[in-house]
């Protein structure tokens, strides 16, 4: 972890010193959340989503960046293991029809199975390869959980507890209920709202 924050230092300040642009490929949503801009997430050799930093971590339009970011621990959570991705990735020699992420999509329909959706502008230069990235942003579908799952804030004492995100470069808020974080991040409240914490900082409404 030393080394690879010094090469991404060091990469920060050719980067400043040189005036250059630098394209990072990595799987680890850490060093993305610090040194991004703009984030190009892909998917069985395609782009699937892409636009800011702050968006991908706080406004995902696709079920693969949402799948991604559920993977991840949750503030409180006490579980032998953590959320995954259901289903493999396709082989590349035979890639399903229509959109390759449907097979292990939640909010899969059939004209995911049998048409290929193309990457456009879902709105503000935020870029989705998928049909249904509208009713993600508008909440009528929880890309994670699927059809009908509900997305409004669960009482204190609910099931599901915040998640814990890398900090997207960006103070944000919370819907109020208390947390309290042991290091650094953004934790993404259970109605979709994000708090950033720093350590051991507690957040109340």
């Amino acid at each position: 972890v030393t080394i690879q924050a010094q090469i991404l230092e060091l990469l920060k300040g050719l980067r400043q010193e040189l005036g250059m642009a630098v394209l990072l490929i990595t799987h680890d949503l850490g060093v993305v959340a610090e040194t991004a801009d703009r984030v190009a997430v892909m998917y069985a050799g395609q782009v699937v989503e892409y636009c800011g930093v702050r968006d991908t971590f706080r406004s995902t339009r696709h079920p693969y960046t949402a799948g991604l970011l559920a993977s991840l621990p949750r503030l409180g959570a006490e579980r032998e293991r953590l959320r995954v991705i259901p289903g493999n990735v396709p082989n590349p020699v035979h890639f399903p029809t229509g959109c390759r992420f449907h097979p292990r999509c939640p909010i899969a329909v059939e004209r995911c199975r049998s048409e290929m959706p193309r990457l456009r502008d879902v709105g503000g230069g935020h870029l989705a390869r998928c049909f249904r990235a509208e009713e993600i942003a508008s909440g009528a579908v929880d890309p994670v959980a699927g059809e009908g799952a509900s997305r409004g804030c669960a009482p204190a004492g609910g099931a599901r507890p915040p998640q814990v995100l890398p900090d997207p470069q960006g103070a944000v808020q919370s819907c109020g209920r208390p947390c309290e974080s042991r290091g650094w991040g953004v934790v993404r409240l259970v109605c979709g709202r994000d708090a950033g914490l720093g350590g051991r900082k507690r957040l109340r409404q």
